[in-house]
């Protein structure tokens, strides 16, 4: 038995990275002890996964982490906990973690440290000092890293331009969903009820954190541009975050409030999503969002920008429709299009519901990660 732990930033509820660790918890398996999934700071009190890993049996312990960067108060007490669980395998995920993992484990003498590339980060290139800093620190302790895994072609790519490391030594694993979990929790009917939408009235769903990155904006322009041939059709963005009153009032300065709904964080976001005719993203940039595959497993038909490794979900015909990015006019057209065509829709659903279960699920991520650890040992 492999004993693994996990070590993040932040460990939250309704969160991309997150969420992709949960649904590896879950995966069936027998040849891995998760040791515990931990965070260096502390969630807040209603993003708190604290229950979610009791019931699944998993130490979450958290850091307490106060300074922006480094805090050697918090890495001599990662060394600490290493010690006293003595785990095979610390795999670490984001800037941060990957930094304070690889100096506790080499201080713990953690046998394998796996470091996980999640999105195509702005510190790979930004010359701001921080992200020069991020990056000197991460290529003076490469040695300490066993292996580098990365959540898409494309942050492979990224990572390996940025920090110097041949792209054949970094792994893809595609973050997977837990299929079990897909079923809606109440009907389409009660969904729409609840945002005061008949049937038949068009509605286009997004989920996502509110941040410059998901350029939300340009979702509020398109909800604008669309009214003169859909005036009746609905976008609905499920998620928080700094973004959310710009966009509330860019959406009441184009009038277009009344179709462009910004729900906050939802607990019911498979309902949601189901309830949908198409899923969207306008995203700046990307790994490979676990959102896209969740709708695609849901058959939900999505149009996203071609960022980071969206491409990528694209490995059998095209369950994704795919834009430039920041191209406003490409993006109406394509939503457009399949709001108009019922039966390009319906088949595109199909596929994307196919290609999901086949290559995204949880159960191949978590093969994957064993066939992995079980390399490394």
């Amino acid at each position: 038995m492999i004993r693994v732990v996990h070590l993040l930033p932040m460990l939250l509820q309704k969160d991309g990275p997150s969420n992709g660790i949960f649904n590896l918890l879950k995966a069936p398996q027998s040849q891995v002890e998760w040791a515990g999934v931990w965070s260096l700071r502390r969630a807040p009190e209603e993003r708190d996964p604290g229950e979610l890993l009791t019931k699944l049996g998993v130490d979450g312990a958290t850091f307490d982490m106060r300074s922006p960067f480094i805090d050697p108060v918090v890495i001599l007490r990662l060394v600490k906990k290493l010690r006293e669980v003595r785990p095979d395998v610390l795999q670490c995920h984001l800037v941060r973690a990957n930094l304070y993992g690889r100096l506790a484990a080499k201080l713990a003498a953690v046998p394998v440290v796996v470091n996980t590339v999640h999105n195509e980060e702005e510190y790979f290139t930004s010359p701001a000092l921080p992200s020069r800093a991020a990056r000197w620190a991460e290529f003076q302790t490469q040695s300490c890293v066993s292996a580098f895994v990365a959540v898409s072609k494309a942050s492979r790519a990224a990572y390996s331009q940025a920090m110097g490391i041949p792209q054949e030594k970094i792994r893809v694993i595609y973050s997977g969903v837990d299929m079990s979990a897909m079923a809606p929790r109440r009907s389409q009917r009660e969904c729409r009820s609840s945002l005061g939408l008949p049937d038949g009235v068009p509605l286009i769903v997004s989920v996502g954190r509110l941040h410059p990155q998901k350029n939300y904006a340009m979702l509020v322009r398109c909800a604008a541009a669309m009214k003169a041939h859909q005036p009746t059709a609905v976008f609905a963005v499920a998620g928080d975050g700094p973004e959310h009153r710009n966009l509330m009032q860019m959406a009441r300065d184009l009038d277009v409030a009344s179709s462009f709904r910004v729900l906050g964080r939802i607990d019911d976001v498979q309902t949601l999503i189901s309830s949908a005719d198409l899923f969207v993203l306008s995203s700046s940039y990307e790994g490979l969002p676990l959102a896209l595959i969740e709708a695609m497993a849901q058959g939900i038909p999505c149009v996203s920008t071609d960022v980071g490794g969206i491409s990528e979900v694209n490995l059998s015909g095209r369950p994704c429709t795919l834009v430039p990015s920041y191209d406003q006019d490409a993006l109406v057209r394509e939503l457009l299009s399949l709001l108009d065509d019922n039966t390009v829709r319906e088949a595109q659903g199909r596929l994307a519901q196919e290609v999901a279960r086949r290559w995204f699920s949880s159960e191949v991520m978590m093969r994957s990660y064993v066939e992995l650890y079980q390399s490394l040992m």
